[in-house]
């Protein structure tokens, strides 16, 4: 079983390290990204074009991971832990689209980001990690899993070393591969 708490600590010190001078606002556009990124594989893989179900699926568990990859220092950022947002009973609605279920919370987070309201800020959080889960259940993931996945990437990378790809050179990058 993964560690979330454990995760969220070893990501707040990686994010710190990387991103010094970073805003929760810049993490809710990274969100609004790579939700963007997840709307495009999605559609790709249910139209069947630009690339095979496998490409199509692979995108879109790494728009899932990286979302909250973002998600994980806007949580760190307004004071928030994993626990917290775990603790927060929330009832979702049935969503017979989970991307629209993501896409209306994630709208309600941006109208609410300015209030800077942690006990609203979990609930969204609670409402997108429900909705998320969903959606990996749909495609017989763990959503814990593909964070993971994600996390085992992105941790290695070093943004402070190299601007342009996290990695300190294309043959450490090759080497990690």
């Amino acid at each position: 079983m993964i560690d979330l708490t454990k995760l969220h600590a070893e990501h707040k010190e990686w994010a710190l390290h990387n991103f010094p001078n970073e805003t929760p606002y810049n993490q809710l556009l990274g969100m609004f990204e790579e939700f963007g990124e997840l709307c495009h594989a999605v559609l790709k893989r249910r139209q069947g074009i630009r690339g095979s179900q496998e490409e199509h699926i692979a995108e879109e568990r790494d728009a899932v991971g990286d979302f909250w990859i973002y998600a994980f220092h806007f949580l760190t950022l307004t004071g928030i832990t994993i626990q917290d947002v775990h603790r927060c009973t929330v009832v979702t609605a049935p969503y017979n689209h989970t991307e629209v279920g993501i896409a209306r919370e994630l709208g309600r987070l941006a109208d609410d980001f300015d209030i800077k309201d942690t006990v609203t800020y979990r609930g969204h959080f609670a409402q997108l990690w429900l909705i998320f889960e969903r959606h990996c259940f749909a495609n017989q993931w763990s959503l814990e899993e593909v964070i993971d996945e994600t996390w085992q990437t992105v941790k290695k990378r070093n943004w402070q070393k190299n601007k342009a790809t996290g990695v300190a050179s294309d043959l450490e990058e090759e080497t990690r591969g």
